[in-house]
């Protein structure tokens, strides 16, 4: 079994191909012509997907006027930013 990359940079030619009957989209690695964009294989954004809900739903309690994203965030963000002392908020556990 061949590995395959986790992303490709190729070229949506905006084209398809009706000779093969499919109308299948044509891409490309070449033709500076085209945008080059960055395609990620969708295990790879599943798992990523995954998670970031799992973090997201580790919130119980948002904060009115945020979202659960914009509450973890915070929380992380006060965490992990130095008292006066220059010392975490908190201890990191190991």
């Amino acid at each position: 079994m061949s590995e395959w990359p986790e992303y490709l940079m190729i070229r949506d030619t905006a084209l398809h191909d009706d000779a093969g009957g499919l109308g299948q989209r044509i891409y490309t690695t070449a033709g500076a012509g085209y945008e080059k964009k960055k395609y990620v294989r969708a295990d790879k954004t599943e798992a990523t997907e995954a998670r970031y809900n799992e973090l997201l739903l580790a919130v119980s309690n948002k904060y009115p006027g945020e979202t659960r994203h914009e509450t973890a965030l915070r929380y992380i963000r006060e965490r992990e930013t130095p008292n006066n002392d220059g010392a975490c908020s908190q201890t990191a556990s190991t």
